[in-house]
């Protein structure tokens, strides 16, 4: 005999019905009393169900509950909406597939069973659910990385992004989601929401999403959630995780505070005593009087991108370019830097000027803006970055005399010696730069080897900077416990000699 539809009775049609306003109707009757947070505070499962707004974030300690509840507010919306679908996603199948198993855990002896037409777990997860009132609605689960063919050929009213914050490229990913969540369907238009939910890592992108909903609270949701919001976290399991945990890391892991970065290569410890105040306190003198040459330019995801103080005369500069075609706060967006080195290394190399530009898929925005800034402040030199495609840059300079320019290959053992010097001379604190620029802080404190899926073109500019700088660092030659060998000179293509380490009598 062959299967039939679950019909529902006139006591499920009115519970259905209730649940539209108040979804725990749903789940206290066919998951057996589980509730929307019950026993939770801060009380945000319930919020998030019936949520107005299209993008919801939500970040959290670990265990906190963050992928169970989704997986219930999904399960509730395809139960009581004609044909709805849902997409739940992780960076990989397994990730994604621990949703699943949740809702079918979840409803294993309980009435929701009655609705399950049919579960697979290949090619990837899904949930079939059936009745008399909704047809056939959807939840699936994917992994962002394996199923993109599949995921642009899927349509539906709501997809979430669970550990989010793992991802490299969650701008990338929303754009290309979120253009799934569009149409309508048996007279009824898509929900068309698209939620993250994530432990706090660290990732520039995601914080700038989750602070949306300070600027358009109609259109964002973001919510904070700590482990101890989740009832099936025992104290004593809590106080395992508590010794486990470093005190430092511990309001970040479970309270879901927003983290730095982890400092790998540059800790805070290093960075900090480098961002100079100071530099900020000049600026806002000058911007408040509305002097000449003061400048600053914020963008809305990076922060401040232009920051320049005036030239002044009788001052030693050197102007320093990673290119880029990117744009901020993304990677391959170009950087210039303006370092004052007039008393370096008595006095530390300290910034006069910052570009963090908009290429827009090309690299004659950063070269004329090096070009601008190495007569604006009449450098002595001006350094790029040569490495890869860069290599024929030199090109652009050398149709103009003036300019004296060298190429810096970061390749090989170069960027080892780059990234020494950067951390040589801020440990002395010989470098300094404004407290002001947080891409300058953000960067840093991310930056890891290996380096390439990480954000760093301003990391890039400082290692080519201090490596370039090299050259005129020196010690008193009566301290030789302290002596450092400078920096030897660059060829003309940018190349350092072979005997790197002889003495340079040039100067």
């Amino acid at each position: 005999m062959p299967r039939q539809i679950h019909k529902l009775s006139p006591a499920e049609s009115e519970i259905i019905a209730r649940s539209q306003d108040d979804a725990r109707y749903f789940t206290d009757f066919y998951f057996d009393g589980w509730l929307f947070d019950d026993h939770i505070t801060p009380e945000w499962q319930l919020k998030v169900h019936h949520a107005q707004q299209k993008e919801i974030t939500v970040i959290g300690g670990i265990g906190s509950g963050k992928s169970l509840a989704i997986g219930m507010s999904a399960a509730v919306w395809c139960a009581t909406t004609h044909s709805f679908k849902f997409m739940g996603v992780a960076p990989t199948l397994y990730q994604s597939a621990q949703m699943f198993q949740m809702i079918l855990e979840r409803a294993e002896g309980n009435k929701f069973e009655r609705f399950i037409w049919k579960t697979v777990s290949k090619p990837y997860p899904k949930i079939t659910l059936k009745h008399s009132g909704i047809k056939t609605s959807t939840l699936e689960f994917m992994s962002a990385a394996d199923d993109a063919n599949r995921i642009l050929a899927w349509e539906g009213d709501w997809i979430n992004v669970d550990e989010a914050g793992l991802l490299d490229n969650i701008d990338e990913t929303i754009i290309r989601l979120g253009t799934r969540l569009r149409g309508k369907i048996g007279g009824r238009s898509r929900l068309g929401r698209l939620s993250l939910t994530t432990n706090p890592h660290v990732n520039p992108q995601l914080y700038y999403r989750f602070d949306l909903a300070k600027e358009m609270p109609e259109a964002y949701l973001s919510i904070q959630v700590p482990t101890q919001s989740n009832k099936n976290i025992t104290d004593e399991q809590i106080e395992s995780l508590v010794r486990r945990i470093p005190e430092h890391e511990r309001d970040r892991w479970l309270k879901g505070d927003r983290p730095e970065g982890e400092g790998r290569e540059f800790p805070a410890s290093l960075v900090e005593p480098c961002e100079d105040d100071g530099l900020d306190a000049i600026m806002h003198r000058g911007l408040s009087l509305e002097e000449a040459g003061f400048i600053e330019q914020r963008a809305p995801k990076a922060g401040l991108i232009r920051w320049e103080l005036p030239h002044q005369t009788d001052r030693r500069y050197i102007v320093v370019m990673d290119p880029g075609q990117g744009v901020p706060p993304y990677r391959n967006a170009p950087v210039i830097t303006v370092w004052d080195i007039t008393e370096f290394p008595v006095k530390p190399m300290t910034m006069q000027a910052f570009w963090w530009g908009y290429g827009d898929g090309s690299y004659q925005p950063c070269i004329q803006q090096f070009k601008d800034y190495f007569h604006i402040y009449k450098a002595s030199f001006g350094v790029y970055d040569s490495t890869g495609t860069q290599t024929g840059m030199g090109e652009y300079f050398r149709l103009e005399d003036e300019l004296l320019v060298y190429g810096i290959n970061l390749a090989g053992n170069v960027k080892g010696e780059a990234i020494l010097s950067l951390k040589l001379f801020m440990g002395r604190q010989l470098i300094r730069w404004p407290k002001s620029i947080n891409g300058i802080h953000q960067q840093l404190l991310s930056y890891r080897l290996p380096d390439r899926k990480v954000v760093q073109d301003i990391v890039s500019n400082f290692q080519i900077s201090a490596l370039f700088a090299r050259r005129f660092y020196y010690v008193d030659e009566d301290t030789p416990s302290n002596r450092e060998v400078p920096y030897p000179e660059l060829s003309r293509f940018g190349r350092v000699p072979t005997d790197r380490y002889e003495r340079s009598h040039s100067r």
